[in-house]
């Protein structure tokens, strides 16, 4: 049997039984919806597999991202981003799932001219987020339903070029 993945937008409703089952469970299906604002973009991995040479590949979502244009306060910062929504299902998970979806999602927040990307992290994934350049700031926190937390932000685009030193001086 031959494994890959691929990655692609999606749109919001096909990640929800994804979101919903492994990320949710036993909360109410109306939570985590995120097609409310027009600028949203959502990512999905797939596996691809094929159980033969020529035969025909199937393809199952065991991944998904939602980012939206939202700044820390709720509002809109033009350039600031929200993740949101990120799950890879447990039987897919240890397989780079999580970081194709992100890596995915970083790209096309480079090419919208993206200055920040945020999101509300679980601490069990407190690592993952570290190893993709995101850093906590403040406490943990408790959210009703789904454990404790960080807020976890990654500066985008352009960053200013180390400094070299002096040139040196002639002989």
């Amino acid at each position: 049997m031959t494994q890959s993945f691929a990655t692609r937008f999606i749109t919001e409703e096909d990640g929800r039984p994804l979101r919903w089952t492994y990320l949710r469970p036993g909360m109410p299906r109306g939570g985590s919806v995120y097609d409310q604002a027009a600028d949203a973009f959502h990512v999905g991995v797939f596996a691809l597999v094929s159980s033969a040479p020529g035969s025909s590949e199937g393809e199952t979502l065991v991944g998904s991202a939602s980012l939206l244009l939202e700044d820390q306060a709720g509002g809109v910062t033009p350039g600031v981003w929200r993740l949101r929504g990120m799950i890879t299902h447990p039987d897919w998970r240890g397989r780079a799932v999580g970081s194709q979806a992100l890596a995915f999602a970083l790209d096309e927040l480079d090419r919208r001219g993206a200055s920040l990307v945020w999101c509300d992290g679980r601490t069990t994934a407190l690592a993952f987020y570290r190893r993709h350049g995101f850093e906590p700031v403040g406490a943990e926190f408790e959210t009703p339903g789904t454990g404790p937390h960080y807020r976890l932000v990654r500066p985008l685009g352009c960053t200013p070029s180390p400094q070299v030193g002096a040139p040196e001086e002639p002989k």
